[in-house]
């Protein structure tokens, strides 16, 4: 039980600081998409950017394109198309990532893991790299779905440890936010002993287990091989690849 303890505040501080790191670099994304969520006519005597409407193109059953009005720093009218998801809900962001946290209960001092998963992407033609992910069903909660999308699509069983705010994906071209939820995965339970995915019938999604000090290195090779990072996942692993070197005296310690 000392040695569960210990491990699981190994990864409550390994969580913190991946979730500091995450949210330092995306605060970038975040400021451009808080646009996007200005809907309606707002002053602008501050001289600051706002949206003063939004006219539907055209849509179909998951996608609809949207042309915004607002008006830029310079006080001048502009245009700007955009995609939006017809499935929007209330909820505080449209989908979660799960960045899970695998370790064994009963050995502390084994490295610890990460799970990533290759799908193929229509809109890139390519096969992809990227954390498990889904969207926000509606009146759930951001924790209830990454528990929910990380056993559908990887079969593991974990607790939410933290999740971010609302982060943008790609505010150039869409309005869609995310949350990154750390997961703590105890592979030593009886029900990650031989996990098994739930995936629609839409859905083709291979799980590969990588320790987070070899996450930036795999991430090249599987770039060889021809397969696509999702660029949140390699930013992650870029931050882990210089943050790890700090903790791995800690995490020896412990």
């Amino acid at each position: 039980m000392q040695h569960l303890h210990r491990s699981s505040a190994v990864v409550v501080r390994l969580s913190s600081k991946v979730m500091r790191f995450g949210l330092r670099h995306f605060r970038g994304f975040a400021a451009s998409a808080a646009i996007a969520f200005a809907a309606g006519t707002q002053s602008n005597s501050m001289g600051q950017p706002v949206v003063t409407g939004k006219t539907d193109v055209a849509a179909t059953r998951w996608l609809k394109l949207q042309t915004i009005s607002y008006i830029d720093e310079n006080g001048q009218p502009r245009k700007w198309d955009m995609a939006s998801r017809t499935t929007k809900s209330s909820a505080s962001a449209d989908a979660v990532a799960i960045l899970a946290l695998l370790r064994h209960s009963s050995s502390p001092s084994k490295p610890i893991e990460t799970l990533l998963v290759t799908q193929f992407r229509p809109p890139l033609n390519a096969v992809t790299v990227e954390l498990p992910a889904g969207l926000i069903d509606t009146g759930e909660t951001a924790e209830a779905a990454a528990l929910r999308e990380l056993k559908e699509e990887t079969g593991y069983v974990g607790s939410v440890v933290q999740c971010s705010e609302a982060l943008a994906m790609s505010p150039g071209l869409c309005d869609e936010t995310i949350k990154l939820c750390v997961v703590e995965v105890d592979l030593d339970a009886p029900e990650n002993r031989i996990p098994e995915q739930a995936l629609e019938e839409t859905e083709m999604i291979q799980v590969t287990r990588v320790p987070i000090n070899m996450l930036l290195p795999k991430l090249h090779e599987m770039r060889s091989e021809g397969l696509l990072p999702f660029t949140g996942l390699y930013m992650l692993a870029v931050g882990f690849s210089s943050e790890l070197k700090k903790l791995t005296s800690v995490i020896a310690e412990k």
